[in-house]
């Protein structure tokens, strides 16, 4: 009698090799091993969110009205970041306004798409809570040291903008020449002017109309800013950096593009050139956007 191996029995993965040249049979083993491997490594916690980059910030606290540019920092799940604020108004008598101050600072942390974190500034420490959805926050806010209502809290709402973004109510311009700056900070306009001026309130940008008739164009289209004149169809500019006589410049050429009038907002491009009246050859070159508020009477 020929002599014969025992045959094995087929182990817990193995399977003849009839069933492996199945195409369908592999094909369905392949993703039982693949639902059972997912199975092993169980439910995956949730992700925190993220928000790191550049926030338009706005709250109501302690009966003042804050709004100002958060900028934030994440590693894994803490927070760091800061709040520059150029001042505003308050209804409480007991704080009339907040002054301007760029050095708020933020620290706290992240959980799923909670948030909680302090800004500490203007002698207070205001806590947060906060529900994040993608590129916004709202919540609430607490800790004011000034005014009547402190103890009844508030809320506050947050944006996320890109770095190239001109926020609302904002202007970022790059000026060269006999100066070298970057400004950003608040924008207005009315009907006589475009004022834009930096956060600490130390340098001011702004084109106005002279003739008493004039007003700011309110529709699309470019124009043209000339040297102090009363040109019905002019426009007139000037960068003044507050206390510093040397650098008082006044705008000699250059356009405003209005790119949208629409919404209560004026925006639009700004390129022009300025030179110091005592000395006309110190010239500076004005370029950059603003995302202003229109109002039909003049603000300070």
């Amino acid at each position: 009698m020929k002599h014969r191996e025992p045959r094995s029995a087929p182990g817990l993965f193995q399977c003849p090799s009839r069933f492996l040249l199945a195409g369908p049979v592999r094909r369905a083993l392949i993703l039982l091993c693949v639902l059972a491997l997912a199975a092993c490594d169980g439910p995956t916690e949730p992700r925190d969110a993220s928000l790191a980059g550049r926030w338009l910030y706005r709250a109501s606290v302690g009966g003042c009205e804050v709004t100002g540019v958060l900028r934030v920092t994440q590693r894994g799940s803490v927070l760091e970041g800061r709040l520059a604020w150029p001042g505003g108004p308050c209804d409480s008598p007991a704080a009339p306004s907040l002054p301007t101050d760029s050095t708020v600072t933020l620290a706290g942390r992240v959980d799923g798409d909670a948030a909680a974190f302090t800004l500490r500034g203007w002698g207070s420490e205001l806590a947060h809570t906060a529900t994040v959805h993608a590129d916004s926050m709202t919540g609430t806010v607490s800790g004011a040291a000034w005014g009547a209502s402190a103890v009844e809290g508030g809320i506050f709402h947050a944006r996320r903008y890109g770095d190239d973004e001109v926020l609302p109510e904002r202007f970022r311009v790059a000026v060269d020449g006999a100066v070298a700056d970057t400004l950003e900070g608040s924008a207005h306009a009315n009907r006589w002017e475009l004022v834009m001026a930096r956060d600490d309130g130390r340098a001011r940008l702004t084109i106005a109309v002279l003739p008493v008739e004039g007003r700011i164009p309110m529709s699309p289209g470019t124009y043209h800013v000339h040297d102090w004149t009363v040109n019905p169809d002019s426009l007139a500019g000037g960068l003044v950096y507050v206390g510093d006589g040397t650098r008082a410049f006044r705008a000699r050429e250059g356009t405003v593009t209005i790119t949208s009038a629409s919404g209560g907002l004026l925006r639009g491009t700004v390129d022009l050139t300025a030179y110091r009246p005592a000395s006309p050859q110190s010239t500076v070159h004005v370029r950059g956007a603003f995302n202003a508020p229109f109002a039909s009477t003049p603000t300070s």
